[in-house]
């Protein structure tokens, strides 16, 4: 996966995420730490909900359409 330093500056140490992890969505929902990063968490976390659940719609993308599944199950927040 491609690092972006910008994204790595602002959000959190991506190497220090799991290869697979690194998703700022997944991110955003599982590090405690997100919940402080942004000011209006749970205005971030409802519209990284829609905009997944309405890209969800295309589900010739199984890594999404595995990404959401994630979420819904282990991310009280999400569903």
């Amino acid at each position: 996966m491609r690092r972006n330093p910008l994204a790595s500056a602002l959000l959190t140490d991506f190497e220090k995420v799991p290869e697979d992890k690194r998703n700022c969505v997944g991110i955003l929902f599982a590090d405690p730490s997100m919940r402080t990063l942004y000011a209006d968490w749970r205005a971030a976390a409802r519209d990284c909900v829609s905009h997944l659940l309405t890209a969800a719609a295309a589900p010739d993308d199984l890594r999404l359409t595995s990404l959401v599944g994630e979420l819904s199950v282990q991310e009280k927040a999400f569903g």
